[in-house]
């Protein structure tokens, strides 16, 4: 029997020399991981910053209180990087978000504007934090450097509310027009198409009745286009009528000429803006509002002007059209590119402008039609609009299904 028990002794025995040596283990790994995570926090390179993700992934307990202290750490990189690593642990943080808050609060009066840009976008856009707001506006409004001081007007629209719509507004109505105030009138109205708000979608429809520069509207067109998602969808609202009504009479009093003069103004100011991209813009505003079908009306001006202005509005139309079959997608936590299928109502677009291209083989942009049929549909049938007619009809009539291959950046170049 003591043979027994001495056996059974020694095996505990083991057993727990065992446990104490594998925790030791773990524990030298953990520290060693720590340490990795201090430096690499330092480091400016994304390599780096991926290897400390990968190591707060392992153990975000044991990582967060470096994090903390290297929030407050004299290097300006190491600041930064774990401000924007605090941001992509959100989620993880539980009870520690009050505390991560703060700290990141803290940095909003960093002496290097590196960190203040990451921490009013972490703030706002990582932990949606309102309490802020005030010091955002005193940063977009005083803030030494214009990085910052976009950064803070970015933050206002992701957690704006009233107050803030009208304060974004201000500083479009009263900016500068040198170079500078122009490019804080462009953050304002980007800041405006992220507050997903009603109030925000009508200020933005009255500045185009303005004289802002090609690159202050150009900006609009795209939040007008982004607000499409939060509001689009809201019956009785009648967001959508405003939105095509202002669009359509912004396009109906713009020409080349008008877009030509702007683009210099812009470029007198040191800025680089493009009529191309400005009515690239319009059509993904009309696109995402639904009523992509307006296309039409750069096919009609196209029609009627002169040779230079001809190339231009086909370059706009077939920017269009690449935008419509382009649908790589980031998949959620991640920077893979993922192709998804052409949606339903843009394969049916897309074979509304089928139509409008084959009636324009053997006219002057004849040329310009059969490139973007093959782009569109993948075949080659020649120039022969007969044939080209024939194969619209089948599409259309149903006896052969019309499908929209995505374009991806190859095909795009080929």
């Amino acid at each position: 029997m003591s043979r027994n028990v001495t056996i059974v002794f020694i095996v505990v025995i083991a057993a727990i020399i065992c446990v104490l040596a594998y925790t030791m283990v773990q524990e030298a790994q953990t520290r060693a991981a720590l340490s990795d995570l201090w430096r690499l926090l330092g480091e400016k390179d994304d390599g780096s910053f991926g290897s400390a993700r990968k190591i707060c992934d392992d153990d975000l307990d044991r990582a967060l209180p470096t994090l903390f202290k290297a929030v407050g750490d004299e290097n300006a990189t190491r600041r930064e990087n774990a401000v924007k690593m605090l941001g992509a642990f959100v989620a993880d943080l539980r009870e520690k978000q009050q505390k991560a808050i703060e700290a990141i609060t803290g940095r909003l009066d960093d002496g290097e504007p590196e960190v203040r840009v990451e921490a009013c976008l972490v703030l706002t856009a990582k932990f949606r934090y309102a309490g802020c707001l005030d010091k955002l506006e005193a940063l977009a409004d005083a803030d030494p450097d214009f990085k910052v001081r976009l950064a803070a007007l970015e933050g206002i629209g992701r957690v704006a509310g009233e107050k803030e719509v009208l304060f974004l507004a201000d500083r479009i109505r009263n900016g500068k027009d040198d170079r500078e105030g122009k490019i804080m009138k462009s953050g304002a109205s980007r800041a405006l198409g992220m507050t997903g708000r009603a109030d925000a979608l009508l200020v933005l429809l009255s500045q185009l009745q303005g004289k802002e520069g090609l690159i202050v509207q150009t900006e609009q067109l795209l939040a007008i286009a982004a607000l499409a998602g939060d509001l689009r969808g809201l019956k009785g609202a009648g967001h959508k009528e405003k939105v095509i009504n202002a669009l359509d009479e912004y396009f109906a009093r713009k020409d080349l000429d008008t877009l030509m003069i702007q683009a210099e103004e812009d470029a007198a100011a040191g800025l680089s803006s493009s009529p191309q991209g400005l009515c690239g813009a319009l059509l993904n505003a009309y696109h995402d509002w639904g009523e992509g079908k307006k296309v039409e009306a750069f096919f009609e001006k196209m029609k009627s002007a002169p040779a230079e202005a001809k190339k231009f509005y086909e370059g706009v139309i077939y920017d269009y059209i690449c935008s419509l079959m382009r649908t790589q997608q980031i998949a959620g936590g991640s920077n893979i590119a993922v192709v998804v299928e052409v949606s339903e109502e843009d394969t049916a677009l897309l074979l509304d402008i089928c139509g409008k291209l084959v009636d324009l083989i053997g006219s002057e942009s004849g040329r310009f039609a059969l490139e973007n049929l093959r782009l569109i549909t993948g075949l080659n049938i020649g120039d022969d609009v007969v044939k080209w007619r024939g194969q619209y009809e089948k599409w259309t009539s149903g006896k052969e299904k019309f499908k929209v291959e995505p374009l991806s950046d190859e095909s795009e170049k080929e």
